[in-house]
């Protein structure tokens, strides 16, 4: 039998070819570049994602701070502004004095802040215990002749030891009634000042950054006030509404909110407007006017009197005189007013000697309406502004009075 004998020199192994290993390099290269690229991708879209909902979700609680929401007042809630600028704002928002409880006699209470002179009745709630609801009843002011404190009686007896608490607008020089929102361009931060102190909005675990914050006030017929800068006293009144821009940013990453406020309780959206001397505001002329009532009336003592001018911008200005009297503990009256077209030309007086929380309506003024503000049809009125008109209160010896206006 013979036998074939194979020299290894001569087997050949089974291998890949020098072609084939590079080609092999090549594909898993592409195949490892598509992984990272789609993996790096992957994480930018996460990471974009991520910081995307920490800014929506800072600048969403933020802008509901400013705003205000049900636990606590807001700009939405603000009665009066005090100033406006584009980056800061200071308003007074109805003030809440829970201090109370029912109690006799006479459930007469004193305010833990005094009522602003001129503006309304303060709402008092009692809390119902089975339901942790309030429920509104009757109450009136006291008038006294210490002037530092407000005093109001409730209008209905009730059971001692119910919480009892008070709404109403605070006059402004007193401790914490002020409620300050401004934006530190250093700091980039959002920051209040109210009641309980001062605190940063904006401050938040996420690393987001409030880059701008910006106001924007408008009036009844939605004209900007401020272009780029403050509001001037005279024009405070004239707000209605408000634009807040919040622009807030993380790493490289940005987030602009823009959300519009309605101001329901401002003066020229509840009609209420409050008094104080040097007040000049643009009221509607005598076509073009449903309501002007003098109300509110507070702080009065014998002898005040209350002089108040409407200026039109064309033609002669109307101006009213009141003079109040107070004797004891009798009741402040309206003694006499009287009617001056122009200043200084005395047209009218009257002495109707009513008392001063009857209010005197400016449109009712004289016999027929000859000398009343407003234009009366089938009467040829004496008295007719054209606007725009101007209100100035000259001189104002009460301590408070309101002016209703209804276009």
């Amino acid at each position: 039998m013979d036998i074939k004998l194979i020299s290894p020199r001569n087997y050949r192994h089974p291998a890949f070819t020098l072609i084939e290993l590079i080609v092999a390099i090549f594909i898993m290269t592409i195949m490892a570049t598509v992984i990272y690229f789609s993996m790096a991708t992957a994480l930018e879209s996460w990471e974009e994602t991520r910081s995307h909902l920490s800014l929506q979700k800072v600048i969403t609680q933020l802008i509901d701070e400013i705003i205000g929401n049900q636990f606590h007042y807001g700009l939405k809630d603000s009665i009066e502004i005090f100033s406006a600028e584009p980056h800061s704002i200071e308003f007074i928002p109805p003030w809440t004095d829970d201090t109370h409880t029912v109690s006799e006699p006479e459930y007469i209470y004193t305010l833990n802040r005094k009522l602003k002179p001129g503006s309304g009745i303060p709402i008092a709630e009692v809390e119902l215990s089975e339901t942790n609801r309030h429920q509104v009843v009757p109450c009136q002011v006291i008038e006294m002749e210490d002037n530092d404190q407000t005093k109001v009686r409730l209008g209905v007896p009730l059971p001692e030891g119910i919480p009892l608490r008070f709404i109403f607008l605070p006059e402004k020089n007193q401790p914490d009634v002020i409620t300050k929102l401004w934006w530190d361009s250093q700091s980039r931060e959002v920051y209040i000042s109210d009641q309980d102190g001062t605190r940063n909005l904006s401050e938040n675990l996420l690393g987001v950054k409030i880059s701008n914050l910006t106001f924007r006030y408008y009036d009844n017929a939605n004209n900007i006030l401020n272009k780029g800068g403050a509001i001037e006293e005279k024009d405070l009144n004239l707000i209605t509404g408000l634009e807040i821009i919040l622009e807030a940013s993380l790493e490289a990453y940005k987030e602009t909110l823009v959300n519009f406020v309605n101001l329901p309780n401002a003066p020229r959206r509840s009609g209420y407007l409050t008094l104080h001397e040097g007040t000049r505001v643009i009221v509607p002329d005598s076509g073009h006017i449903h309501s002007l009532l003098l109300t509110n009336f507070s702080g009065i003592s014998n002898d005040d009197n209350l002089e108040i001018e409407f200026i039109p911008e064309h033609g002669k200005t109307w101006k009213l005189i009141i003079h109040f009297s107070r004797y004891g503990s009798h009741p402040p009256r309206i003694e006499r007013y009287s009617i001056e077209y122009p200043p200084s030309q005395e047209i009218y007086s009257e002495s109707p000697k009513i008392e001063a929380s009857v209010g005197l309506d400016l449109l009712t003024l004289g016999p027929n309406g000859l000398y009343d503000y407003d234009l009366d049809t089938d009467i040829a009125d004496i008295v007719s502004l054209k606007g725009p008109v101007t209100m100035h209160v000259s001189q104002m010896d009460i301590e408070g009075a309101a002016l209703f206006i209804r276009p």
